[in-house]
Protein backbone atom coordinates (compact mmCIF):
# COMPACT_ATOMS: atom_id res chain seq x y z
CA UNK A 1 0.00 0.00 0.00
CA UNK A 2 1.30 3.55 -0.89
CA UNK A 3 0.88 6.63 1.24
CA UNK A 4 2.30 9.91 0.77
CA UNK A 5 4.69 11.43 3.23
CA UNK A 6 3.28 14.55 3.44
CA UNK A 7 2.85 17.60 2.96
CA UNK A 8 6.72 18.48 3.88
CA UNK A 9 8.09 15.42 2.36
CA UNK A 10 11.49 15.55 0.68
CA UNK A 11 13.41 13.16 -0.90
CA UNK A 12 17.15 13.39 -0.21
CA UNK A 13 20.23 11.38 -2.02
CA UNK A 14 24.23 10.99 -1.58
CA UNK A 15 26.10 9.56 -4.28
CA UNK A 16 28.19 7.57 -2.31
CA UNK A 17 25.20 5.65 -0.67
CA UNK A 18 23.71 5.83 3.11
CA UNK A 19 27.19 4.71 4.60
CA UNK A 20 29.22 7.59 2.74
CA UNK A 21 30.47 11.12 3.36
CA UNK A 22 29.25 12.87 0.67
CA UNK A 23 26.45 14.46 2.75
CA UNK A 24 22.57 14.71 1.59
CA UNK A 25 21.41 16.76 -1.19
CA UNK A 26 17.39 17.85 -1.21
CA UNK A 27 15.82 17.44 -4.46
CA UNK A 28 14.02 20.74 -4.69
CA UNK A 29 12.21 19.90 -7.71
CA UNK A 30 11.00 16.60 -6.27
CA UNK A 31 6.57 16.58 -5.15
CA UNK A 32 4.72 14.21 -4.86
CA UNK A 33 6.70 11.56 -2.74
CA UNK A 34 4.47 8.02 -2.32
CA UNK A 35 6.47 5.20 -0.57
CA UNK A 36 5.14 1.47 -0.87
CA UNK A 37 6.00 -1.40 1.18
CA UNK A 38 4.61 -4.77 1.00
CA UNK A 39 4.76 -8.10 2.52
CA UNK A 40 5.13 -10.90 0.62
CA UNK A 41 2.88 -13.90 1.84
CA UNK A 42 4.49 -17.02 2.98
CA UNK A 43 1.79 -20.08 2.94
CA UNK A 44 1.59 -21.76 6.53
CA UNK A 45 -1.42 -23.34 6.19
CA UNK A 46 0.14 -27.08 6.67
CA UNK A 47 -3.05 -28.82 7.37
CA UNK A 48 -5.21 -25.46 8.17
CA UNK A 49 -8.91 -25.56 6.36
CA UNK A 50 -8.10 -21.97 6.16
CA UNK A 51 -5.18 -20.51 4.32
CA UNK A 52 -2.75 -18.80 6.92
CA UNK A 53 -0.05 -16.95 6.12
CA UNK A 54 3.14 -15.49 7.15
CA UNK A 55 5.29 -12.42 5.85
CA UNK A 56 7.86 -13.82 3.99
CA UNK A 57 10.00 -10.55 2.76
CA UNK A 58 8.90 -6.82 2.47
CA UNK A 59 9.55 -5.08 -1.00
CA UNK A 60 9.45 -1.31 -1.00
CA UNK A 61 9.77 1.97 -3.74
CA UNK A 62 9.53 5.79 -3.67
CA UNK A 63 7.66 7.47 -6.49
CA UNK A 64 8.23 10.84 -7.04
CA UNK A 65 7.31 13.64 -9.63
CA UNK A 66 10.13 16.18 -10.33
CA UNK A 67 9.24 19.31 -12.21
CA UNK A 68 11.76 18.70 -15.13
CA UNK A 69 14.67 21.51 -14.64
CA UNK A 70 17.04 20.28 -16.88
CA UNK A 71 19.88 22.98 -15.38
CA UNK A 72 19.05 22.03 -11.71
CA UNK A 73 22.20 20.11 -10.45
CA UNK A 74 20.32 17.69 -8.33
CA UNK A 75 17.92 16.97 -11.42
CA UNK A 76 21.10 16.31 -13.66
CA UNK A 77 22.96 14.17 -10.97
CA UNK A 78 19.78 11.69 -10.59
CA UNK A 79 19.55 11.33 -14.26
CA UNK A 80 22.92 10.71 -14.80
CA UNK A 81 22.31 7.96 -11.81
CA UNK A 82 19.09 6.44 -13.70
CA UNK A 83 21.64 6.43 -17.16
CA UNK A 84 23.98 4.84 -15.73
CA UNK A 85 22.28 2.33 -13.60
CA UNK A 86 24.06 3.53 -10.73
CA UNK A 87 22.79 3.32 -6.76
CA UNK A 88 23.26 6.27 -4.48
CA UNK A 89 21.93 7.03 -0.97
CA UNK A 90 18.04 7.72 -0.46
CA UNK A 91 15.96 9.29 2.12
CA UNK A 92 12.11 9.54 2.09
CA UNK A 93 11.25 11.37 4.62
CA UNK A 94 8.29 13.02 6.01
CA UNK A 95 10.13 16.49 6.54
CA UNK A 96 13.42 17.89 6.13
CA UNK A 97 16.27 15.83 7.84
CA UNK A 98 14.41 14.96 10.90
CA UNK A 99 11.42 13.56 9.36
CA UNK A 100 10.63 9.80 9.82
CA UNK A 101 11.11 7.50 6.82
CA UNK A 102 12.90 4.96 4.45
CA UNK A 103 16.39 5.42 4.43
CA UNK A 104 18.54 2.90 2.22
CA UNK A 105 20.77 2.50 -0.80
CA UNK A 106 18.53 2.22 -4.68
CA UNK A 107 18.70 2.34 -8.14
CA UNK A 108 16.07 4.34 -10.21
CA UNK A 109 14.48 2.01 -12.15
CA UNK A 110 12.16 3.95 -13.81
CA UNK A 111 11.99 7.66 -15.82
CA UNK A 112 8.94 8.89 -17.40
CA UNK A 113 9.38 12.64 -18.97
CA UNK A 114 6.34 14.30 -20.20
CA UNK A 115 6.30 17.14 -22.94
CA UNK A 116 3.67 18.65 -22.08
CA UNK A 117 3.04 22.16 -24.30
CA UNK A 118 0.54 23.47 -22.17
CA UNK A 119 1.49 22.46 -18.35
CA UNK A 120 5.08 22.21 -16.69
CA UNK A 121 7.40 19.47 -17.71
CA UNK A 122 7.84 16.67 -15.10
CA UNK A 123 9.27 13.37 -14.40
CA UNK A 124 8.14 10.62 -12.71
CA UNK A 125 10.98 8.05 -10.78
CA UNK A 126 11.18 4.87 -9.35
CA UNK A 127 13.40 4.24 -7.03
CA UNK A 128 13.87 0.59 -5.11
CA UNK A 129 16.38 -0.78 -2.72
CA UNK A 130 20.07 -2.39 -4.21
CA UNK A 131 21.92 -4.95 -2.17
CA UNK A 132 23.94 -2.67 -0.20
CA UNK A 133 26.19 -3.31 3.44
CA UNK A 134 23.59 -1.39 4.85
CA UNK A 135 20.23 -2.49 4.93
CA UNK A 136 17.05 -0.41 4.70
CA UNK A 137 16.15 1.30 7.79
CA UNK A 138 12.61 3.23 8.79
CA UNK A 139 14.70 6.66 10.50
CA UNK A 140 11.90 7.64 13.52
CA UNK A 141 11.41 11.67 13.69
CA UNK A 142 13.20 13.45 16.41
Amino acid sequence: MGRSVGRAAVLDYQTDGVGGVAGWNTVNTARDITVTSEWAEADASAKELVDVVLPASMSLSVEAELVTDVDDTHYKALQSAYEAGTSMGFRALSKASTGAGWVFDGVILQWNETKNRKDEQTTSITIKPTPSSTAPAWQDAS
